[in-house]
């Protein structure tokens, strides 16, 4: 008895060992997801469930696009995951009468346009995914991709399914701005950061419509703006908005310490943005 006791746990053991470095239960998995770039003999394959795996060993012809299910022995524990094929299978494009851009098609020009906007940073490590099946609108003849990174969230790329143009909402991918109070008065009277697309975007054009102010400005900063986007460029300005009444000032401290000039309207409508609701 103690003799099978022993084997039984060495085969555990060394099945564990066998096991290491690898998700659990990841025996025989079944990738499924686009491809998102070909090598010599291997992909990077956008797996709805897991991400961004690197796939080796891959013998099939595919393009970027192209809808795979994968066989796997094991699905190895980086970012992105390895994985070496035991079998592919190539799942057949979408093709609608009413539309000359396929599936495979609509997610090659989506990706391509996502790359297009600098949305992936490989330095930080947040590179773009397809996370679930492209799905056509036929009351517009549009395709829709939903695309993700870590630093943009979830956005959905616009394919025409006509002539193939690609755009995407601007609301889409969000603009982070963060509000600093660097007065020692009314600390809690603003928000520390606007978070909703329309509120990001209302703030552009009321900094936008300002008007530049010529010589050297002398000034106390009130407020300091920082607009993060999604591809690691900001933009810093100090925002005076005073007392209601009062003109505004925008001061663009990566512009040489530009100074412009907000009137009256633009102001009121920057204080009741910025400052807090009372509940």
């Amino acid at each position: 008895m103690w003799k099978q006791l022993y084997w039984l746990l060495l085969i555990s053991f060394l099945i564990s060992c066998n096991q290491a470095g690898s998700l659990p239960n990841s025996a025989n998995w079944e990738l499924e997801g686009y491809i998102l770039s070909v090598n010599e003999d291997s992909v990077m394959l956008s797996d709805f469930k897991n991400g961004l795996v690197s796939v080796s060993q891959f013998d099939e012809h595919v393009e970027v696009g192209d809808r795979v299910a994968v066989k796997i022995d094991a699905l190895m524990e980086s970012y992105p995951y390895q994985a070496f094929s035991k079998g592919v299978k190539i799942i057949e494009p979408k093709r609608l009468t009413d539309a000359t851009i396929s599936e495979q098609e609509a997610v090659q020009i989506a990706y391509e346009y996502a790359l297009s906007l600098g949305v992936e940073n490989r330095d930080m490590v947040d590179y773009i995914t397809i996370r679930k099946e492209a799905s056509y609108h036929e009351d517009k003849q549009r395709w829709q991709v939903s695309l993700d990174t870590h630093e943009t969230g979830e956005f959905v790329v616009k394919v025409d399914a006509i002539d193939g143009n690609a755009f995407v909402d601007e609301e889409e991918i969000a603009t982070q701005v963060s509000i600093k109070n660097v007065t020692n008065t009314g600390s809690n009277l603003y928000k520390d950061q606007l978070q909703d697309a329309a509120s990001v975007s209302d703030l552009k054009v009321m900094i936008d419509s300002a008007e530049r102010l010529d010589g050297i400005i002398n000034y106390s900063p009130e407020l300091l703006i920082k607009m993060k986007k999604p591809n690691g460029e900001s933009n810093t300005y100090h925002l005076n908005i005073g007392e209601s009444g009062d003109e505004g000032l925008v001061v663009d401290l990566a512009n040489d310490d530009s100074a412009y000039i907000l009137d009256e309207q633009a102001t009121n409508a920057l204080r009741e943005l910025l400052i807090k609701n009372e509940d």
